[in-house]
């Protein structure tokens, strides 16, 4: 019952993230803060759920990258965070792979944007967790 319910959570939340598709839907907004947005959703949603407990950790983390085209000069690159998180629930220690996905937009005539970097992701991601800055759950 309550790991359906942590299904559904990030169900909800991996849908209001970018598809996976190999089109390039023109009606997206776009965000240069890629590393804060995957902080911030997988946090948020994690702290709304009281029943787990502090024994939440993050195994490991990679991430990997998808080129998509679209008109008007436009690249986006589009980034995907594989959480690895252990936690106990109900008593049973269980695994879990998470995927959280968005797209980044790349102005091929700037190529100095401060986009994130897979690289600054992973950082960050490495940072925050061994701070316990996204798993503070209570």
């Amino acid at each position: 019952m309550l790991l359906n319910r942590f299904f559904v959570i990030f169900t909800i939340c991996l849908t209001s993230c970018v598809s996976l598709d190999s089109t390039f839907p023109a009606n997206l907004s776009f965000t240069k803060n890629v590393d804060e947005k995957f902080i911030n959703i997988l946090g948020f949603k994690l702290k709304q759920e009281k029943y787990f407990n502090k024994n939440l950790s993050v195994i490991s983390t990679n991430s990997r990258e998808k080129i998509l085209y679209g008109g008007d000069g436009l690249r986006a690159q589009q980034k995907e965070i594989f959480f690895s998180v252990q936690f106990v629930l109900d008593g049973n220690e269980l695994q879990q792979e998470i995927v959280v996905s968005d797209l980044v937009i790349i102005d091929e005539l700037n190529p100095f944007a401060e986009n994130a970097t897979k690289e600054t992701i992973l950082l960050n991601l490495k940072y925050q967790a061994a701070n316990e800055v996204i798993f503070e759950l209570f």
